[in-house]
């Protein structure tokens, strides 16, 4: 059986997912020291970044196929750029 959901709605559980590993990775760098465990915290990072982008692309990929006409579409798409930039542009 396949179930069928909406581009808008496993975007936005992937931005969600993604903004609960920088959550996960912020209470732990105040618990742990940020040096000793340094891969531990790129993986997190990495795939804080990896779960952003897959929700990126899959809001903006049928965005641009609907021409720009979807507005949930559009609202999942601003909000996985918005969390990438804030990501990227973070020190």
């Amino acid at each position: 059986m396949v179930v069928k959901t909406s581009a808008r709605k496993v975007s936005l559980v992937l931005t969600t997912g993604s903004l609960l590993l920088a959550l996960v990775n912020i209470l732990l760098g105040r618990r742990l020291n940020y040096l000793e465990h340094l891969p531990m915290f790129n993986t997190l990072a990495a795939g804080m970044l990896a779960l952003v982008a897959a929700a990126l692309v899959v809001a903006g990929v049928p965005l641009v196929k609907a021409r720009g006409r979807s507005a949930s579409l559009w609202l999942a798409t601003v909000l996985a750029g918005f969390v990438f930039g804030l990501y990227l542009l973070d020190d």
